[in-house]
């Protein structure tokens, strides 16, 4: 591997390494200092910068290898984006090697988007892709040779159907964004019912290793194995689920919120069955316990209504109704109906507040004190005031700018957790035929008002709209960056366009873009649902149209890019 040492440092000209490198190793200035130091700092680093440090100096390479400078650096990776720490557990059993490799996946997943989006300029891959390219080059020599031979065999994928890498060349010679991925694929099988019930959403939990599955008799809970571990069994074909909950007799699941991590070792995630009838579930501490337990169920009775959204924050939950938001303090046993009128784009909460969007405007509201939960039964009904008080008015923002280009609202996963003053959305409009994404920090710390202030994060080049992101689809970070599934029809003839879309240039390690760029990679599958976990590439889908056997099983793939 080519040398990343600076000139000045190969010279002689820095006062702080002169000494180690004119007079005979005697250590003096930033070599000098104590062991627990490098430490203290490195641990502040995000691992490709660690990666880098590592290659200036003999000296500092023997330091940065210490195991325990590389699990810290897999913990700051899962902190940074949002990933689920129990996913690689138990972080001992991971090689120095694997270490590496999964503290620095996210950042190696985006450089060959950025591969992609810089593929008409020659050699301009970026100092950072290069040095993220190269992990594993300074690992011991025994474990560089254990390192080499898991690249070969797809350490992570735990599948025997492998399709081979794709690429297709188009009339100019230049590489199609087609069958530009290779993919792993096993079946995650659930329980068999009579009249054949199948599966209707599914989520990968960030980190790849649990997914969740719901039909409408029961929700199903799958452990993939330990994230980064190179010893799977490559002949495994199908998985059966690690825990099961069942309705009760009779009943029907019409929704399941994205699950939201609790004290980072479990998360919870709450369904709504029948008429309103809402259960909320807990699983963890992971990996230990899979077990998937109902903590609380509330039993409304107001069939008049009709659910659209269901989303867990902390120790309560929310549902959205067309008439309404229902929040529901599970653990308190507390709630507020909160009444609203008029439509928007989005809406969700955060902390104590109510934050909906309408085209370029925003509204935040504060959401009233909760009351004793006392008679489920009729609670629902606050929804229908016959005098409408005390409710949300979303008129107040209605986007009344003709001469602005219309805008779409996306939200990211409700995994995700951010500052009780701040919420992150992106937004979708067109210019000449083009689409354009812009991303926003909203400003919330004022409390409730309308139009509140925001700050552009970044802007994309103008896209083709096929590859651009759809209206209701949440959208995942990795690296700072956004990452999104797309399935669109483009016609009964041409069929489905179906892959995902990777932000180039917003992320923290790739400042140097001038503007960012959305690259598109296809998948070549059909599906009815699908989830995504960008940092590690695992992603699970529920075909469109399954034979009669395989109505109970979900495709789980790992994406190698």
């Amino acid at each position: 591997m080519a040398s990343v040492v600076p000139s000045c440092l190969m010279s002689g000209a820095c006062p702080l390494f002169r000494s180690t490198i004119m007079d005979g190793n005697v250590l003096r200035g930033i070599l000098a200092l104590p062991l627990e130091l490098y430490l203290y700092f490195f641990q502040e680093l995000h691992p490709p910068d660690l990666l880098s440090l590592g290659q200036t100096c003999k000296l500092i390479r023997n330091t940065v290898s210490q195991r325990h400078v590389w699990e810290a650096a897999l913990r700051a990776t899962c902190r940074l984006n949002q990933v689920f720490e129990p996913s690689y557990e138990p972080i001992g059993e991971l090689s120095l090697g694997e270490l590496q490799r999964a503290a620095l996946e996210p950042w190696r997943r985006s450089a060959s988007f950025a591969t992609w989006a810089n593929r008409d300029e020659g050699p301009a891959a970026s100092s950072m892709q290069r040095v993220v390219r190269s992990v594993g080059g300074w690992a011991d020599d025994d474990e560089r040779e254990e390192d080499e031979d898991v690249g070969a065999s797809d350490s992570d994928s735990g599948s025997s159907s492998e399709s081979g890498a794709q690429t297709a060349s188009d009339a100019n010679g230049d590489l199609a964004l087609t069958k530009d991925t290779s993919r792993t694929e096993i079946k995650l099988v659930g329980e068999r019912c009579w009249d054949e019930m199948r599966f209707e959403e599914v989520y990968v939990v960030p980190g790849g290793r649990y997914v969740l599955g719901r039909t409408e008799k029961y929700v199903c809970l799958w452990d993939m194995g330990q994230t980064g571990q190179a010893s799977r069994n490559s002949k495994l074909t199908k998985l059966r689920y690690a825990s099961i909950m069942w309705n009760d007799t009779g009943s029907v699941t019409w929704l399941m919120s994205t699950p939201r991590t609790v004290n980072g070792s479990g998360f919870r995630f709450a369904t709504c069955v029948d008429d309103l009838c809402f259960r909320v579930f807990e699983v963890g501490p992971m990996p230990d316990s899979c077990a998937i337990r109902e903590i609380a169920k509330f039993e409304g009775g107001s069939p008049g209504l009709n659910p659209e959204d269901l989303w867990v924050q902390e120790d309560r939950m929310m549902c959205r109704f067309d008439e309404g938001l229902l929040v529901w303090d599970f653990v308190k046993s507390e709630y507020s109906a909160i009444p609203i009128r008029g439509e928007v784009e989005k809406i969700t909460t955060n902390g104590d507040l109510v934050v909906a969007w309408e085209g370029p405007n925003t509204g935040v509201w504060t959401i009233p004190r909760l009351k004793p939960l006392e008679d489920a039964s009729s609670t629902l009904n606050e929804l229908l005031p016959s005098n409408f008080t005390n409710g949300v008015d979303l008129d107040t923002i209605k986007d009344d700018d003709d001469g602005a280009p219309r805008r779409q609202i996306h939200l990211p996963s409700a995994w995700y957790c951010y500052p009780l003053h701040a919420l992150e959305y992106a937004t979708l409009h067109q210019v000449g035929g083009k689409d354009i994404v812009e991303r926003y920090l909203l400003n919330i710390a004022g409390g409730a008002g309308a139009r509140r202030v925001k700050t552009l994060v970044s802007s994309s080049q103008p896209m083709d709209p096929l590859d651009s992101p759809q209206r209701k689809k949440p959208y995942r970070t990795i690296c700072g960056g956004l990452a999104i599934m797309v399935d669109r029809l483009l016609s009964p003839k041409r069929g489905w366009r179906t892959g995902f879309i990777q932000s180039v240039g917003d992320g923290a390690p790739q400042r140097d873009a001038e503007k960012i760029e959305y690259v598109f990679k296809e998948l070549n599958v059909v599906f009815q649902d699908f989830s995504y976990c960008p940092v590690t590439g695992r992603a699970a889908y529920i075909p469109l149209n399954p034979p009669s056997r395989d109505v109970h099983k979900i495709s789980i793939m790992r994406l190698d890019y």
